[in-house]
């Protein structure tokens, strides 16, 4: 069965609230924890017995597997395009150029826990890698960062030519100042 929207936050809720710290695999979370967590999405799927089915543990498991792993590329790859975007972007730009990432880090796959990433997105665990991109990538990420840079560059020279013809105007006015105040100093 496929797994609805509303089951994935069902299922990221329970994880959260048992109290696991560590968001890795399953293997690094005991039995009982999964107990509890199953008992969470339990309770969210009585809830909501609509949109949320009933779901054996070996399945919320490979779920939990898939979100987490899935989450955690995105979380790196969205960290990257920030990174190579910079400070004046919109998140628009940002987002656009995660989800190329994340398709040349998967093998062409789309992002499909958007859901999931916009509730846990601010917890630490989850915030990406901050030193290193820790993955290795099929050709558009690397134009990616190569047009980032290319329009870093082009901004500069913009910038810089704007600053040259300031000063060109300052250095004219200064000119025409200084023959008022020689002009100045000869008739009086």
């Amino acid at each position: 069965m496929k797994w609805t929207v509303d089951e994935d936050k069902a299922l990221l809720t329970a994880f959260m609230m048992s109290g696991v710290d560590q968001l890795n695999g399953t293997s690094k979370i005991s039995r009982d924890k999964w107990v509890n967590i199953m008992r969470a999405f339990e309770v969210a799927r009585q809830e909501n017995p609509y949109n949320i089915k009933r779901r054996k543990m070996e399945a919320v498991k490979s779920r939990w597997r898939r979100m987490n792993l899935s989450v955690k590329k995105w979380a790196d790859v969205y960290a990257e395009a920030s990174k190579l975007k910079g400070s004046d972007s919109s998140e628009a730009d940002i987002l656009a150029d995660a989800h190329r990432m994340y398709q040349g880090c998967s093998n062409g796959a789309r992002f499909t826990f958007k859901h999931s990433w916009n509730i846990i997105k601010q917890h630490r665990n989850w915030q990406g890698s901050t030193n290193h991109f820790p993955y290795e990538c099929s050709g558009n990420v690397g134009e990616v960062a190569m047009k980032k840079t290319q329009e870093k560059e082009q901004e500069m020279e913009e910038s810089l030519e704007k600053m040259r013809h300031e000063n060109m105007k300052k250095m004219e006015k200064i000119e025409r100042l200084k023959k008022l105040h020689m002009l100045m100093t000869i008739t009086t």
